[in-house]
């Protein structure tokens, strides 16, 4: 009897200590920190030389956070990654914000190597899929911006063949003319 009464009170102990771990997991989820990455501003010139020396290098599947210093009234900056294989992958962009908390807009540009010779060392725009349109610059907003044109999440989907570089251009411009911001910031993770 005795036994019994130890083997049914170890299991209902078991039973409350993984019931605890489980409420302990939802109240406070592991979450994976986003990798903070600063990106050169640029002065719009898109060789792919001025752009090779710019472009911070991003890994797929990684979350960063991004900031981008003002040049003149505007926030440049780029990113690049090599598809491993060919297929189609997903940008998203959120959680836009600047140093001061004013509202801010832009859009994110994808740009590759030109296939015609006699180009090769200049970069060209593509298209990418966003919010169910063919678009070469999905649009991204912060709150106080018009959300339903520059929305707080934006995923754009493009299509790359396995070892090919693309080039994330992205732009952002104070939604109040004279925005007084010095730098801007967003997530970014391309799967």
């Amino acid at each position: 009897m005795k036994q019994k009464f130890n083997t049914a009170l170890l299991k209902r102990t078991f039973g409350l200590v993984l019931a605890f771990i489980a409420l302990i997991t939802m109240l406070n989820p592991v979450t994976a920190q986003a990798k903070n990455i600063t990106l050169k501003t640029h002065d719009g010139v898109i060789r792919v030389a001025n752009v090779k020396k710019i472009a911070k290098k991003i890994k797929l599947k990684k979350k960063y956070t991004v900031t981008i210093y003002k040049l003149g009234s505007k926030h440049y900056g780029y990113v690049k990654f090599t598809a491993p294989k060919t297929k189609r992958y997903n940008i998203t962009l959120s959680n836009l914000d600047t140093d001061n908390g004013d509202s801010t807009f832009g859009h994110i540009m994808l740009q590759t190597r030109a296939t015609q010779k006699r180009r090769r060392k200049y970069l060209t725009y593509r298209d990418m899929w966003a919010r169910g349109i063919k678009t070469n610059a999905p649009k991204f907003g912060s709150i106080g911006v018009n959300n339903s044109q520059y929305p707080l999440v934006t995923t754009a989907t493009i299509k790359l063949k396995k070892n090919q570089t693309a080039y994330l251009y992205f732009e952002f411009v104070p939604y109040y003319w004279g925005g007084s911001q010095q730098y801007v910031t967003f997530n970014l993770i391309v799967k």
